[in-house]
């Protein structure tokens, strides 16, 4: 007799159902988890009286949490200082940008939620020691995002020409188009970006991609000084320089976020070597 429980067969004293996790998710899942105070099906002892808080606390859950809220945060936070940096030029840039910004970020958000199922596949992998499938799930995330970034940019070259009739006024839409040409672009290296963001949030570290994120913001705003106003010998761009400094600040994230993957200690010591995630031949 074969009975299914939860799409995992188990016939024979059980030993269908170890095969088929062993297949799945690697030879550690059909080990019997440790119960605590080594007694199995008994209470947790003192852990019983232990508040829901204490014990988010104990498992440090709100130090891998906040940072990707920050992360998630710095990620509008761009759109937000180019529309306060911008605003010094007058309303119409301001109008401009925000314009641009509205239009884009419907698409943005597109390529956004499709990178955030990336994670618990990731975390589902790790938690079994199968590295070898997370490293196959980052490869071909590090491909299909890539190619996603890519048709995002097309759909919104594709939507550019329709600004002109989504009832703007021309100088409005004058001093949008330049600006969302340049974001536009920016989606690629956001996306490869967001590849390896995402595998690091789903083996538990999160703070490598907060940390990247917030150099990227303070560079977006240095930039932003000298392509919006000229400064340093720079040309005065004026709203398109808001979207020239999103475009650099972006094109590095990937950029550092790689150098760290293959050169960081921390890395390594938080995710084991990088080398163990490479599937063999």
């Amino acid at each position: 007799m074969t009975l299914r429980c939860g799409g995992v067969s188990r016939s024979g004293g059980n030993a269908g159902g170890q095969s088929s996790l062993t297949d799945r998710y690697g030879p550690d899942a059909a080990r019997p988890r440790r119960m605590r105070n080594g007694a199995a099906g008994s209470p947790a002892g003192g852990d019983a009286k232990v508040s829901l808080m204490e014990k988010f606390n104990r498992s440090g859950y709100y130090r891998r949490v906040f940072p990707v809220i920050l992360s998630q945060a710095g990620q509008i936070l761009v759109q937000l200082v180019d529309n306060a940096m911008v605003g010094r030029l007058g309303a119409v840039p301001l109008a401009g940008v925000s314009f641009a910004n509205a239009v884009f970020f419907m698409l943005f958000v597109l390529g956004t939620g499709m990178s955030l199922g990336l994670t618990p596949l990731v975390g589902e992998m790790y938690s079994v020691s199968n590295h070898r499938k997370s490293a196959a799930y980052l490869q071909n995330s590090i491909l299909f995002y890539g190619c996603m970034g890519v048709c995002i940019f097309l759909l919104a070259m594709a939507v550019r020409p329709f600004m002109w009739h989504m009832g703007q006024s021309p100088e409005v839409v004058r001093q949008a188009v330049p600006y969302f040409g340049y974001v536009a672009v920016s989606v690629i290296p956001f996306m490869v970006f967001a590849s390896f963001k995402q595998f690091l949030e789903g083996v538990g570290n999160t703070k490598v991609a907060m940390a990247i994120i917030i150099t990227s913001n303070a560079i977006n705003v240095v930039f932003n000084w000298l392509f919006i106003y000229g400064h340093w010998g720079f040309p005065e761009m004026g709203a398109a320089g808001a979207g020239l400094a999103t475009l650099i600040s972006r094109v590095l994230t990937p950029v550092l976020i790689i150098v760290y993957s293959l050169a960081g200690e921390a890395y390594k010591a938080g995710c084991s070597d990088f080398e163990t995630f490479l599937p063999r031949a």
